[in-house]
């Protein structure tokens, strides 16, 4: 099913010319829930990893004992909507309630786990042939791959994210991993995905306040207002627009 972005309620670049030279392209993906393969751009879907190279683990050293279980998640996602389904603002039952509480618990690894490598968790795929404005990998790799720790314990204050970026080339990949490794547990429920299949929409974006150009024309733009006679909504208050380097 496509998926458009809706038409912007003002044409800046009718108000502001000057824009015009310095229009950009970004491509929204618009994630929806699917099936995704191998061979598709996805978020949470399977990776176009090969069977005989290593899965990519955390190297950072940090605690992964303690947490919640993948598939405890997947299962209070899926009763939730299911809920939330069966008729306007009904709800769980209370036997669902009980589940989910049981779902919410965290839970304890094995001490081999423990101490041993922790599997990242693959967020993402994305083929330059899907998305246009990605840039282009090295070597000529046409597939970027983006993993995840499910722990929040990285950076200077030990509690920020670690992401893992890999390129390749997709035509290499003559055997894919079809039974990755995954965490027996995690620190944080939003480092699940759920798999979703891709509607890559190009559009056309302004650049921001930093690529504007130097000088007194420059500044005039930043700061100047234009007052118009469009109207917001039934208020019918005048729309007053600004363009600003914040």
């Amino acid at each position: 099913m496509p998926r458009t972005t809706p038409p912007r309620p003002l044409d800046v670049e009718a108000l502001f010319p000057e824009l015009a030279a310095y229009r950009g392209t970004t491509t929204r993906l618009h994630p929806r829930p699917g099936r995704p393969g191998a061979a598709d751009s996805s978020v949470g879907g399977p990776l176009l990893w090969p069977a005989d190279e290593p899965w990519p683990v955390c190297t950072e050293p940090h605690g992964h004992a303690r947490g919640r279980r993948p598939a405890d998640i997947h299962r209070q996602r899926q009763i939730l909507a299911s809920a939330w389904l069966r008729e306007p603002d009904s709800g769980p039952t209370g036997e669902e309630r009980r589940l989910l509480e049981r779902l919410r618990q965290e839970h304890r690894v094995e001490e081999a786990a423990a101490h041993g490598p922790l599997p990242l968790i693959g967020l993402a795929q994305l083929y330059r042939g899907d998305v246009p404005d990605l840039p282009s990998g090295p070597d000529g790799c046409d597939l970027i791959q983006v993993f995840w720790c499910p722990f929040d314990a990285h950076g200077p204050t030990g509690h920020g994210m670690l992401l893992d970026l890999r390129w390749r080339r997709s035509w290499e990949v003559t055997e894919v991993r079809t039974s990755p490794p995954r965490p027996q547990v995690v620190g944080f429920e939003g480092y699940v995905p759920e798999p979703c299949v891709l509607h890559p929409e190009r559009v056309v974006t302004p650049s921001g306040g930093t690529s504007l150009p130097g000088g007194s024309g420059g500044t005039a733009l930043r700061h100047r207002e234009v007052s118009t006679d469009a109207h917001d909504g039934p208020s019918g208050a005048a729309l007053r627009c600004r363009t600003r380097t914040s």
